[in-house]
């Protein structure tokens, strides 16, 4: 499994060469998902993957089309994955989300052109917070459902630029509802074993969250 810093490299790499491409030089981008939680809690969870969101509205496909067509791409897809290949013939996985499948554009995206060197644009602790809670439920697999679940729980950890009672006041839902709906103390009865679940009847818009778009 790649280490944080290898990950994080890898993501400099990549968010370079995109910068590169002219044609992207307009996009704005940030870093989301686990590598995200894995910076703000070094000792929580880790991931194997960089997961990108790109306002390119053919990505991801026009993305990585342009990456593989590059002149010794070290980038190489199979089946439904995409890989970058580091200095040290590492192949770290890369996602590519387009904005529009998101719940909005985070506010620390940065344009591609404007973006400095060695830098990654993480999305906000607020903004993680809230893709994860739109995203928790929604998965096809149980075990993403799990590890949504999972995150949630390892949120109160993570310093929020305004307290969470904050968040939870702009909402029309008490505290109480948003406990059951992060199901970090629900479970449910399947197949004799017990497992987290997360409720997906609850839908979370920017204008109810407490965070800008």
């Amino acid at each position: 499994m790649p280490s944080l810093q290898e990950l994080e490299r890898a993501a400099i790499e990549v968010l370079t060469i995109l910068k590169s491409i002219k044609e992207f030089e307009d996009a704005s981008i940030a870093v989301f998902g686990g590598l995200a939680l894995w910076k703000y809690i070094p000792a929580g969870r880790t991931t194997e993957d960089v997961d990108f969101i790109i306002s390119v509205r053919e990505a991801p496909k026009a993305v990585k089309q342009k990456l593989l067509q590059l002149h010794a791409s070290n980038f190489v897809e199979h089946a439904q994955y995409f890989y970058y290949k580091n200095a040290s013939n590492q192949h770290i996985q890369i996602d590519i989300v387009p904005s529009w499948q998101s719940l909005y554009m985070p506010s620390t995206t940065v344009k591609l052109k404007d973006l400095p060197a060695n830098t990654i644009p993480y999305i906000s602790v607020s903004d993680l917070i809230v893709f994860k809670i739109y995203s928790c439920g929604m998965r096809a697999q149980p075990a993403k459902r799990r590890t949504d679940a999972a995150d949630a729980e390892c949120y109160h950890m993570l310093p929020l630029a305004c307290p969470c009672h904050s968040v939870i006041g702009k909402n029309r839902r008490s505290r109480i509802a948003w406990r059951m709906w992060l199901s970090t103390a629900g479970k449910m009865k399947s197949g004799g074993e017990n497992a987290l679940v997360c409720r997906s009847d609850w839908q979370i818009h920017p204008s109810h969250s407490g965070v800008g778009a």
